[in-house]
């Protein structure tokens, strides 16, 4: 699998699940930070199977950002790897590169990037992966093997939810959901569950809470008090709904 391949099927992976309708540059940037993190435990326990699931998936999160940038990344002969011998060494420098992009992706410090600066960040971690003991196209192809069947899609918010999945166990299931028949839509979408029975509670409960409070009491109190008690009330309709 070429890069370029793996590249187009991440991006239509990701518009089929609503990633790049509900996420943003920024919180797909994290994701590859919170990969990072593993990717340095991982690097001092020397466990090479998980550092190889750890550098292919911070592939498929920068591929992610790219797109939502609108950046066209090549990659060609990468010339001699200039990362350090020894592993920890190549973690941290890598995290100095993706570092600086999750930075210039906040809204203090806004940078424009060129298709460039992000080829320099998938060197990076092709040469990691070289130091690792693997090539890139081991790492990537193993992460796109991982993901390519993975059903669901991203809600609002950013939560993503896999296909069948109640939410969780104890969300009652979807509020409003749109079961469709393959290849329908309606209004634009395919089949979708929408928030969570509990939620919908919690909302509705939220609102009555917060509409009974003047502006003096909320700002002594905040709104984690007023979120919990939301959610205790939706727990109580839930509870009493069993019944």
């Amino acid at each position: 699998m070429t890069f370029q391949e793996f590249k187009a099927s991440v991006e239509q992976w990701a518009q089929d699940r609503g990633i790049y309708e509900h996420s943003t540059a920024l919180a797909q940037c994290l994701k590859a930070v919170s990969e990072l993190g593993e990717l340095a435990d991982h690097a001092i326990k020397g466990d090479r199977d998980a550092i190889k699931d750890d550098i292919g998936d911070i592939a498929v999160c920068l591929v992610n950002v790219a797109k939502m940038k609108g950046l066209t990344v090549v990659m060609e002969d990468p010339g001699e790897n200039v990362m350090p011998e020894d592993l920890q060494e190549c973690v941290a420098v890598m995290a100095d590169v993706i570092g600086r992009i999750a930075s210039g992706l906040a809204t203090y410090n806004p940078k424009e990037y060129a298709s460039g600066q992000f080829e320099g960040a998938f060197y990076a971690l092709q040469d990691l992966a070289e130091r690792a003991g693997f090539t890139f196209e081991e790492c990537y192809t193993h992460a796109w093997n991982e993901i390519k069947d993975r059903k669901g899609r991203m809600i609002p918010g950013g939560a993503f939810v896999k296909a069948g999945e109640a939410m969780n166990k104890n969300t009652s299931g979807p509020a409003f959901p749109v079961p469709l028949n393959p290849g329908e839509s309606y209004q634009g979408h395919g089949p979708y569950d929408g928030m969570s029975l509990r939620d919908y509670f919690a909302a509705k409960a939220m609102q009555s809470i917060v509409s009974k409070m003047s502006r003096t009491q909320y700002d002594y109190i905040g709104a984690e008090p007023v979120a919990s008690d939301a959610y205790a009330f939706a727990d109580a309709m839930l509870k009493e709904r069993e019944k």
